[in-house]
């Protein structure tokens, strides 16, 4: 794993974390506006199942739950390690690692706050990425996700 790829699990990470917690969210609000289960006069089994229809859903929920944890968690730590290596680059380098990597600046934002070109911008960070050195465990992102304790199974 290079430099970059290193850097933008970071972002990847976010996105994953916010698509997990916006389907929690929504399997909260169809538990919510669920019906109670009816009893009818005449019964007839529609599924093999003799749970309630959204028990599957908050089953769904507890393993997403605590997947968004663990997100969060290895987003913390992931955040932590950039940090560091930044720390050891330039003030300007690490700021624009900072601006991109962390904060997840586009470009053009990046070159308006720190009011340099963008050749400027993309040879500091060229510069960055060469002098950037990876911590001796790197975290992986989905070598930690794809743990079997991680999906909840």
């Amino acid at each position: 794993m290079n430099a970059q790829e290193y850097l933008s699990q970071y972002r990847r990470l976010r996105e994953i974390k916010k698509y997990d917690t916006g389907m929690l969210s929504t399997l909260r609000l169809s538990v919510a506006n669920t019906p109670a289960p009816k009893i009818k006069s005449d019964p007839v089994q529609v599924s093999p199942s003799g749970e309630a229809p959204y028990v599957r859903i908050l089953e769904r929920i507890e393993h997403l739950e605590k997947k968004v944890e663990l997100e969060q968690q290895l987003l913390d730590r992931l955040r932590n390690e950039i940090m560091q290596a930044a720390d050891k680059l330039d003030p300007r380098e690490a700021l624009l690692v900072s601006l991109r990597y962390i904060i997840c600046k586009k470009w053009e934002n990046i070159m308006k706050t720190l009011n340099v070109s963008r050749a400027t911008v993309f040879r500091w960070h060229d510069e960055a990425l060469a002098k950037l050195k990876l911590p001796e465990h790197p975290i992986n992102i989905d070598k930690e996700l794809a743990m079997p304790d991680a999906a909840g199974e």
